[in-house]
């Protein structure tokens, strides 16, 4: 028969108790289980108890990424056996060991418990609360605007590749940033260096927008002009015709018109048109070419005497055509000298 371990005491309370009465002869233990039938009756078990648990944490209240330093120094085993620690932070991060050191990535307030279980399987709990305050600084943003070469610029001409590097940009507290480009004519990036080239003349303004691991954002922008490629329009001049008589069937078969004009090495020449006084177009010209070297190009038209007296003299002017929809329009007066 296995006794209780309150049965037994009991049992040994009520008999001592008799003896001290004088009412049975107990000289020492044995005598005493015997008394209560007790002899072959083993004692109970010693009853395991949970560990002693204390948690030591530097702060109280810190700031965020400010690493916070945990202990369970001075946790203990009552039975002296081995204990296994876990610490659940408060915000989702649980950490193992008797020490653990943590940073918090956003303010607020978190509890901290930390478990301690014995080889037993018996656990028991400590806890701490600390406040995490933000005194994160905004990131700086800053970029670098520069020709393939690496000269800052400003100012480019139609298709010249710019080189846009964030580098510049920085957060204070050493922490990751992410970027955001854009490039004011609808097109974004999120590469912190990039190269683009501008199709079509205009100003631009370029937005950089720095983001830290924060959500704390900074913006910068600079303007950058695109100039059309076409320089200049030259002149326009005529082998000028003349009436050897009173008569329109006196002038030359032909006149010659000659237009000539200037733009950057590469540009390609779409058309050019003749157009009289009234803006109604005269003759045009094929004119599909990609200027060369010098970036001068002489075109000749050639204008039947029909057409002269069709259109008339006047303020004329020729329009030269170029590619990304640049064009130029250049007047001059058509003079007709009549001579007796």
């Amino acid at each position: 028969m296995r006794l209780s371990s309150l049965t037994f005491r009991v049992l040994v309370a009520t008999v001592a108790a008799v003896a001290l009465a004088g009412c049975l002869d107990i000289n020492n233990m044995n005598d005493l289980k015997e008394a209560v039938g007790a002899n072959d009756v083993p004692l109970p078990p010693a009853e395991l108890e949970a560990p002693l648990v204390k948690l030591v944490a530097s702060h109280t209240t810190l700031k965020v990424k400010e690493p916070l330093q945990l202990s369970a120094e001075g946790t203990l085993d009552p039975q002296g056996q081995p204990l296994s620690y876990v610490w659940n932070l408060g915000d989702g991060t649980i950490g193992r060991g008797p020490r653990v050191s943590h940073p918090y990535a956003t303010p607020g307030n978190y509890l901290i418990t930390l478990t301690v279980t014995n080889g037993g399987g018996l656990s028991a709990n400590a806890t701490h609360v600390v406040t995490v305050t933000s005194t994160n600084l905004p990131p700086v943003a800053s970029f670098d605007l520069t020709n393939l070469q690496g000269t800052t610029v400003t100012t480019v001409d139609v298709d010249s590749v710019v080189k846009l590097t964030a580098a510049p940009s920085r957060d204070p507290e050493g922490g990751a940033l992410r970027y955001h480009w854009d490039l004011g004519d609808g097109r974004t990036s999120t590469a912190p260096d990039i190269e683009r080239a501008y199709t079509t003349p205009g100003r631009y303004t370029i937005i950089l927008t720095v983001t830290d691991d924060l959500e704390q954002t900074a913006r910068v922008s600079r303007d950058l002009a695109v100039n059309q490629n076409v320089t200049r329009a030259g002149s326009v001049g005529q082998a000028a015709p003349y009436w050897e008589g009173p008569f329109f069937t006196n002038l030359p078969a032909a006149m010659e018109i000659t237009l000539s004009y200037q733009a950057k090495t590469g540009t390609e020449v779409l058309s050019l048109t003749l157009k009289d006084g009234a803006s109604r177009t005269v003759a045009n010209a094929s004119a599909a070419s990609t200027l060369g070297n010098t970036g001068l190009v002489t075109k000749t038209i050639t204008l039947p005497r029909d057409v002269i007296f069709q259109h008339g003299r006047g303020d004329w002017s020729a329009v030269v055509s170029f590619d990304r929809g640049v064009s130029l329009d250049v007047p001059f007066n058509l003079q007709i000298v009549q001579r007796y």
